[in-house]
């Protein structure tokens, strides 16, 4: 039971995230209204508090045998709460004062690797207000933000090792967000494709 269950999360958030990311493609303009509609989606929806509950169940159920005390589960999802807050409250705020626009894009390109090429060097940059690459400043300071509220609610020393570790983590996740930003249309048409093919065998569709 209990590998069934290490494999159903992580299907579970690849499956909202794919959602997730559907609701993030991005348009040239990005008033402060729409910016506040994008801020309150990304951290106070459904999809995306249900996505934070998975992962930190995954993250939960994968420490040492010691520390998995279900207990500890509320405690652990309040703290990756106030980091997503905190996180997201900066970029909405300095994003907005810098004229930074941090949502997702599709490249356009062609081939796989020139696609997911793109999405890996597009991982940490933003677009100004005359629509030019730049880096996301306000993710930057944002990761800072999440990282100094996490080790305020957990106590722990805020040092350079661990300010790199939290950097690392994040560059690693916005690479894979970018990632699955890019290909989620495929992903979409391999998931109907599959089911169509699904009915078909089951005789329910033509």
């Amino acid at each position: 039971m209990y590998p069934l269950r290490r494999l159903l999360l992580p299907v579970l958030m690849l499956i909202i995230a794919l959602q997730v990311v559907r609701a993030q493609i991005s348009t040239p303009s990005f008033d402060w209204d729409q910016r506040w509609h994008n801020y309150l989606y990304r951290t106070y929806s459904f999809e995306r508090i249900t996505l934070l509950a998975l992962d930190t169940g995954f993250e939960h159920l994968v420490t040492p045998e010691h520390s998995r005390d279900i207990r500890q589960y509320p405690e652990q999802y309040g703290a990756a709460l106030a980091r997503r807050i905190s996180r997201t409250t900066v970029e909405f705020g300095l994003g907005g004062l810098l004229g930074e626009d941090i949502r997702r894009r599709p490249s356009n390109k062609s081939g796989v690797m020139n696609r997911t090429l793109w999405a890996i060097t597009h991982s940490y940059m933003g677009t100004d207000r005359e629509v030019k690459w730049r880096p996301a400043y306000s993710r930057l300071a944002g990761t800072g933000a999440a990282f100094a509220v996490g080790s305020r609610i957990r106590e722990r020393p805020i040092t350079t090792g661990r300010i790199g570790e939290a950097y690392l983590g994040s560059f690693l996740f916005n690479m894979q967000d970018s990632v699955l930003n890019e290909f989620q249309p495929d992903f979409q048409r391999i998931g109907y494709g599959m089911a169509r093919k699904w009915l078909r065998a089951l005789g329910l569709r033509r």
